[in-house]
């Protein structure tokens, strides 16, 4: 084996230098002297020796390292998903003061498989030799709390568990509890327990592994690599194969409703014997999906699960974690009432700090955060107050006040907001009706995806604008204000009207490819030569057929290659397996933005110079010099729109570029003392071209990048005060700082999808 090429690949470069070695000696030594043929000699073998000496080391390199095996993968990937739920545990302050202790109960017999078939099921063929000891005797047995979790799991016989809870019943921190559990408990070379939420599997398009592969691949980058021995099989398929993963799945009941019956026969279908699994999900949605009924009949079940149901806090625990986090002996005072209607089941806050998501929510509105006095802090006597008669109007209360008390102004600098409280409320609840009504009731907020909140003519507009801009301050410049005026009025109109009616990419860019297809060229070529042929016979009235016609030619043939080569380019659309976070991406969109202008820009450049060569003179003060100009306004125009076919669209290019041309030969036939002056040599071509290749590259930029609708929608917002100017900025400060949003791969999640359901009401479907 050799090195990074994993066989004899090396030998074969070796021969070849060798062989070329003796070749250009030859050579040398027939049409030089002996001097010249020994320097030519010596300078190739010299080449050869530091090739071969490279390549030697790189052969000895690739024998000395070792390749990984799928069992020390495994103990990567623990040790990375143990890092990711211990910061996560801290950034949601779940230990602050203590984790709150939940207890379960076995689930209704009617939602999971009676105990004697999980016991076949173990036994069944295919499943490791099983060690009954461990078993428990029955449903019944798995009563307990949180500190027994991954204990429970163990005596399941199948090793399947369902979590079944109401909502804020603390699922999701078990399960992270669960993860962290069994990581401490794991053996080397074991099964890894990875949690993730199934909120965006769709199971009516997608297989369950093909799913889990990419966000496994979204949260750990290691797992993207090939597996050795296992040509183009990623590490995070080797270890599925090799049932080295035991996947935690959150939130079943986030699938959309008609979907949830696919996604438990889809579990069904993709695990193997062996393969453990735990679900969570919500009771009522759960028992819908399986079609259960009252009389213990029902559709599809988790097969080979075992099941649990979440019961509500006893109030003495609620009351004990309340005081504790308290922050100190007068405000565990303020606390005396509030605890003291805990104890009554009648009361609504008997009703509602019954889950951990509510006396979480409480702990934050009114206990300090860490660092933080307990003076100054909202009286938890509100609670009481007023108007909070009913279960829902208490949680709404609470809803209501965890933005402030997240956001309030922080005594250390280091933890201080640099938005208002007000405006980031704000902001979230704009954000929230957005993921709510306009994309669709999803729960990713993605930044490539945030143009459908502005109008759909927004990026358009912008693009004509900037183009009109760009261009108009470029060709004036060179060749003067007035010039200048009428083709930043045409390159707006050009390519603003097409970037309206480009589609828009459903994912960000990581970098761009050039693909030009056979059809392309053949159009562009022929284009360019019909335009530069009508051109040039129009200009043989004046400078004579053969130089006319030439010239024209000439031209068109450029123009429809710069055409084809811009129309070839486009780029390569992210992967969700490659996309590590939404910093990155919207980075690797941007350059891939940046560089498509540069590219129309440089295109246009050289285009612009050699239309000036051709055209310098050619024309000069002809009395047909209105004809020709329009005549190559409108073969200029059919190129143009060409280019733009190819991008966005044939209709819409074509569109765009007619009357753009038309435009153009009337501009410079007609205005005062400029006969000519549009393309008077080098600088007039020049300055055409790049003010061209600007417009055009944004209007490409536009319909093959997700950056520039992005800048222009939160542009748009911004101005109307819907959103901040450095929305990045927000985002990720709500994340890392004030635990209201999480990420999940390139995209953000509210932290609970209560809370992006409440704030969603707030904004109202017209938000």
């Amino acid at each position: 084996m050799w090195g990074p090429w994993g066989d004899r690949r090396p030998g074969w470069v070796l021969a070849g230098l060798a062989a070329a070695s003796a070749a250009v000696a030859a050579v040398a030594w027939r049409i030089s002297d002996n001097e010249t043929a020994e320097f030519v000699v010596g300078a190739v073998s010299m080449v050869s020796g530091v090739a071969a000496v490279w390549l030697a080391w790189a052969g000895l390199r690739g024998v000395n390292r070792a390749k990984p095996t799928a069992a020390a993968m495994a103990d990567e990937i623990a040790v990375a998903v143990r890092r990711r739920w211990e910061a996560e545990v801290e950034l949601r302050r779940v230990n602050d003061p203590y984790t709150i202790p939940v207890s379960w109960e076995p689930a209704d017999a009617a939602l999971v498989p009676d105990w004697s078939s999980l016991r076949r099921t173990a036994g069944s063929a295919g499943w490791p030799v099983p060690d009954r000891s461990r078993w428990a005797a029955g449903p019944g047995a798995l009563a307990g709390s949180g500190d027994s979790i991954a204990e429970v799991l163990g005596r399941v016989p199948s090793g399947r568990l369902l979590i079944l809870g109401e909502p804020g019943a603390g699922k999701t921190i078990l399960a992270v509890r669960l993860v962290l559990d069994l990581l401490a408990r794991r053996a080397p070379g074991g099964p890894v327990p990875v949690l993730v939420p199934l909120a965006s599997w769709n199971p009516q398009r997608e297989h369950l592994w093909s799913w889990l592969e990419r966000r496994l691949c979204l949260d750990h980058s290691a797992l993207r690599a090939h597996a050795p021995g296992a040509r183009g099989t990623s590490w995070a398929r080797a270890l599925w194969d090799a049932g080295l993963f035991l996947p935690v799945l959150d939130g079943l009941d986030e699938i959309t409703g008609p979907a949830r019956s696919l996604a438990i026969a889809g579990l069904n279908e993709a695990l193997r014997p062996g393969v453990g699994l735990v679900v969570t999900a919500r009771t009522g949605p759960y028992r819908a999906a399986v079609g259960a009924d009252d009389h213990g009949s029902g559709g599809v079940q988790l097969s080979g699960a075992a099941g649990i149901r979440l019961r509500p806090l006893d109030a003495g625990v609620v009351a004990h974690y309340l005081r504790a986090a308290a922050g100190g002996p007068a405000r565990r005072a303020l606390w005396g009432p509030v605890l003291a209607s805990l104890a009554d089941p009648a009361h609504p806050l008997g009703q509602t700090l019954t889950t951990p998501l509510m006396a979480g929510l409480a702990r934050v509105v009114y206990g300090p955060r860490p660092g933080e006095p307990a003076t100054g802090l909202p009286d938890p006597g509100e609670l009481l107050g007023a108007g909070l008669d009913s279960r829902d109007a208490v949680e709404r209360h609470l809803f209501d006040g965890f933005l402030p008390a997240v956001y309030r102004p922080h005594p250390d600098p280091a933890f201080r907001c640099p938005w208002r409280p007000a405006d980031a409320e704000r902001w979230l609840v704009f954000l929230a009706g957005h993921l709510e009504y306009r994309a669709g009731g999803t729960t990713d907020l993605a930044w490539w995806q945030l143009h459908s909140a502005a109008p759909r003519s927004l990026a358009g507009s912008g693009a004509g604008a900037l183009a009109g801009v760009a261009g108009g301050i470029l060709v004036g410049l060179l060749l003067g204000p007035v010039v200048g005026l009428w083709f930043g009025l045409l390159f707006g109109f050009t390519f603003g009207v097409p970037a309206v009616f480009m589609g828009v990419p459903n994912r960000p860019a990581q970098g761009l490819r050039w693909s030009p297809t056979r059809g392309g060229l053949v159009a562009g070529v022929v284009a360019g030569l019909a335009g530069g042929l009508t051109a040039g016979l129009v200009a043989g009235f004046s400078v004579g057929p053969v130089a006319g016609v030439g010239g024209g030619l000439g031209l068109g043939l450029a123009a429809g290659l710069g055409a084809t080569l811009v129309g070839g380019l486009g780029p390569r659309l992210l992967e969700p397996a490659k996309a590590a976070d939404p910093h990155t991406v919207l980075g690797l969109d941007r350059s891939a933005f940046r560089n498509i202008v540069l590219a129309f820009v440089l295109t246009g450049g050289a285009m612009g110079r050699l239309a000036g060569w051709l055209a310098d003179g050619s024309a000069a003060e002809s009395a047909s010099g209105i004809m020709i100009q329009v005549t190559v306004g409108l073969a200029g125009g059919l190129v143009a729109g060409l280019a733009a076919g190819l991008v966005g669209g044939l209709a819409p290019g074509l569109a765009a570029g007619l009357p753009a041309g038309l435009a153009c030969g009337l501009v410079g036939g007609l205005v005062p003392g400029s006969t000519y002056e549009l393309v008077p040599g080098f600088a007039g071509g020049l300055a055409g071209g790049l003010a061209g290749g600007l417009a055009a590259g944004l209007a490409a930029g536009l319909s093959q990048t997700a950056w520039g609708r992005y800048t222009a929608a939160r542009t748009w917002l911004a101005l109307r005060t819907r959103l901040p100017w450095r929305l990045a900025g927000f985002l990720a400060d709500a994340h890392q700082r004030r635990g209201v949003l999480r990420q999940a791969g390139a995209s953000y999640q509210f932290r609970h999808a209560e809370l992006q359901r409440h704030l969603a009401e707030r904004a109202g479907p017209r938000a």
